[in-house]
């Protein structure tokens, strides 16, 4: 009885009236340390309150505007009870709802407020099983019974729990790619549109930049001179709209990701293609950490059946950490691939010289949410993703870390049959060296 009359509690019992205010229009790198402090901020203006902002509200956007970070939240009553505004706070995935009285705003409610208050009564809940439990001591069969009930209803508790816990975890997971896809898809629109437009226009006015050339001799154009650049400006356009379909493959990897749905993993690809890619999209980050990058390419790797977008991503997650954990430019990345012949599998391996990772840490480096970079913006999804990606490719990724000195990822992936040989041609990036 108690506890059915727990689930129904109105939330006015648990309601925060205190809470940091901030205005709509600052900047989001203002507000960072406030909400590091506390779990969410209030934002209000004059008296209008535009809504509440959480920490996943400004993941996508660290450099915008409070108002542009938003999301809508819906408001609840004072009146209602605990058990839909915990129904309404997983299907609009949040953990923090505004509470009004008609139209005022009296506080806030968070789903922590209302688990902990829940976890609290199961504590007096399992200190009143006890006194009943020692008033009937002579009630032996009646007591065994108490007790195998007690145990079933704690398991089915403690399952519910981890379902709900996991439910929750997958769906902010959901809302942070479907996210990251569409901010990143809108202007890269823009790129796909134009980039072909902007190739077109400069053949038809090469003719005419030639003329005045023969004529007057050589220009300047954009700071370079014409006879240096003019071939390389067709090739500068083609650059643009190849990357540009790329973000596309990429943000449509991360819409089937964010759907559920199953990934093409029917492709056949050259696993240095797919280092190399990653190593290119990183080179500006590379050569800001280290100064020490080496990349070896095994040219006799049989071909990979799978995703190159997801793969790729892999390596590009596992070079973002290493960069990271670098303490200065003098410390080295090196990375490589090889052919495992007696497992026919294609392996890289990325060694670090790093800050390394805890013996108590590496273990669960690859658990969803969990990270040591909290502070810095982390949100421990990044080596969660990446393993799922490598077993959804029938492979393996592991770590072996010395604290102090560095930190060594390899990749296993299963390669196709042995005739099907890579591409021996494969291109280093310029900054690489030989």
């Amino acid at each position: 009885m108690r506890l059915a009359q727990t689930k129904n509690m109105h939330v006015r019992n648990l309601i925060r009236k205190a809470y940091e205010v901030i205005t709509p229009y600052e900047g989001v790198a203002s507000v960072e340390d406030s909400l590091l402090k506390s779990s969410f901020l209030v934002v209000m203006e004059k008296g209008k309150f535009f809504g509440v902002l959480t920490p996943s509200d400004i993941l996508e956007h660290p450099h915008r505007l409070v108002i542009d970070c938003l999301r809508d939240k819906p408001h609840v009553d004072y009146e209602f009870k605990t058990e839909p505004v915990l129904r309404i706070m997983k299907e609009n995935r949040t953990s923090v709802l505004p509470v009004f009285k008609g139209d005022e705003l009296i506080g806030v409610v968070t789903q922590d407020d209302i688990t902990d208050y829940l976890v609290e009564y199961r504590k007096d809940l399992q200190q009143e099983v006890a006194e009943r439990t020692a008033e009937q001591t002579r009630a032996i069969e009646k007591l065994e019974q108490e007790i195998m009930k007690r145990e079933r209803a704690e398991a089915e508790a403690k399952a519910r729990q981890e379902q709900l816990i996991q439910a929750d975890k997958m769906v902010s997971l959901g809302t942070l790619v479907s996210g990251v896809a569409h901010e990143i898809n809108n202007p890269n629109n823009f790129v796909i549109l134009n980039a072909p437009l902007l190739s077109r226009i400069y053949k038809d006015i090469i003719p005419l930049l030639d003329n005045y050339y023969d004529e007057k001799g050589d220009f300047m154009l954009g700071n370079f001179q014409y006879s240096k650049v003019r071939e390389k400006v067709a090739d500068l356009l083609e650059g643009i709209y190849e990357g540009s379909q790329r973000i596309k493959r990429i943000v449509e990897g991360l819409r089937d990701f964010a759907r559920e749905d199953p990934a093409d993993l029917s492709g056949s690809m050259n696993i240095n293609s797919v280092v190399e890619g990653a190593v290119t999209l990183l080179e500006n980050l590379i050569n800001k950490s280290t100064s020490n990058f080496s990349l070896d390419l095994d040219e006799n790797i049989p071909t990979v059946k799978g995703s190159f977008q997801r793969l790729e991503q892999v390596v590009i997650n596992l070079l973002q950490n290493s960069c990271q954990a670098l303490p200065d430019r003098g410390r080295g990345i090196h990375l490589s691939t090889a052919y495992d012949e007696s497992t026919n599998s294609a392996v890289i391996t990325l060694r670090d010289e790093g800050v390394g990772i805890e013996p108590e840490n590496i273990k669960h480096i690859t658990d969803p949410f969990f990270t040591t970079k909290r502070d810095y913006g982390g949100t421990g999804l990044g080596l969660s993703v990446s393993s799922g990606v490598i077993r959804d490719h029938g492979g393996t990724l592991n770590f072996i870390s010395t604290p102090g000195e560095g930190t060594t990822a390899v990749v296993r992936v299963p390669c196709e049959p042995k005739e099907m040989v890579c591409d021996s041609n494969v291109r280093k990036p310029a900054f690489c060296g030989d």
